[in-house]
């Protein structure tokens, strides 16, 4: 991954061990890389069926991805972390003019949409 790059494009923001950075229900969609450190997503105060997220990795985009209201998780840094923030109305303009077959299979064939329809 490119963080060099990266981070010219999207701001940067530190976090601390047992810093929240969403909770279930929350109405933000910003979406997140991590750039060093881990998170871990947990529903309804239990720890849900991901591993613990680390660098490189993206989170926080499924709410945007289909298309709801509030968020399925929190997501709790479980260490120092570093994040790239990737803002909500990006994501969006992405999911806009994203192929019609594409939004379809995020959508849709993703094995994780089960459990949030």
């Amino acid at each position: 991954m490119q963080f060099k790059e990266l981070n010219k494009k999207f701001k940067s923001i530190n976090l601390r061990e047992g810093d929240i950075i969403f909770s279930q229900g929350d109405k933000s969609g910003d979406g997140y890389i991590i750039e060093y450190g881990n998170i871990k997503l947990t529903k309804y105060n239990e720890t849900f069926r991901f591993p613990i997220l680390g660098s490189g990795e993206i989170f926080g985009v499924w709410k945007v991805l289909f298309d709801r209201e509030e968020r399925f998780f929190t997501a709790t840094a479980i260490n120092n972390t570093g994040l790239l923030v990737i803002p909500e109305d990006l994501l969006l303009k992405e999911l806009s003019s994203m192929d019609p077959f594409l939004r379809h299979c995020f959508k849709e064939w993703i094995p994780l949409s089960e459990h949030f329809k």
